[in-house]
């Protein structure tokens, strides 16, 4: 099985900034970024150096430096892609010119020749180009008070009084003792008329029963 992975040292391209996006076309490696020269592999600061102005393209087996490729923009590269048929290489950035070309923070490169692509130039977005001079800011916003943020109107309080939380226990009837209690009521017989005598009143005597008076008793 082939080695994939390898410790072994690869020489590349030394640059004096900051390489933001690295892409691959053939066996050449295009590295875009902020920088303005390159010099070769273990060559100390300032040695051997070349311009770059911030795109550079190198040899993927060696590392040498493609010395055919060395494009002038005036601004960085951010971000770097390939086309699918691997014929064009797009850089994006910060720049407005490429060669002294007009090329609004975007470029195509053609492989085979590094030459900028005549035919792919994007209009500038109206970010990028103001139409009209530019107006200060007022200063009127930073002199003036800050204006009181409006405050929500206070919720009227309920004048009646709040029902406690929690009822009060009803309170205990004192025992009262057996002579302070009213007498029961008597209770009313069946019949409210007074009972009538059992006998009727004697028949008075006649004239002859007073008159004859009683026998004798020898």
């Amino acid at each position: 099985m082939p080695e994939t992975v390898s410790t072994d040292p690869l020489p590349t391209v030394q640059i004096d900034g900051v390489v933001w996006s690295q892409v691959i076309a053939g066996n050449t490696v295009y590295a875009g970024g902020n920088f303005t020269t390159a010099r070769p592999a273990g060559s100390p600061a300032g040695v051997n150096t070349v311009p770059r102005s911030n795109l550079l393209a190198y040899n993927l087996t060696t590392g040498e430096l493609i010395t055919g490729f060395a494009p002038t923009l005036n601004g960085e590269v951010k971000s770097l892609a390939v086309s699918p048929d691997g014929t064009r290489v797009y850089a994006a950035g910060s720049f407005t010119q490429v060669n002294g070309l007009t090329r609004n923070r975007v470029v195509a490169f053609d492989v085979a020749s590094g030459a900028v692509v005549a035919g792919f130039a994007p209009p500038p977005t109206p970010s990028s180009t103001p139409s009209g001079p530019r107006t200060p800011p007022s200063t009127s916003a930073a002199t003036s008070p800050p204006s009181a943020a409006p405050r929500a109107p206070a919720w009227p309080r309920s004048t009646r009084a709040r029902a406690p939380c929690c009822p009060s226990p009803r309170p205990r009837r004192a025992a009262t003792s057996s002579a302070s209690r009213s007498p029961p009521t008597p209770a009313r017989s069946s019949s409210a008329a007074p009972s009538r005598p059992s006998t009727a009143p004697a028949t008075p005597a006649t004239a002859s029963e007073r008159s004859t008076p009683a026998p004798a008793r020898p």
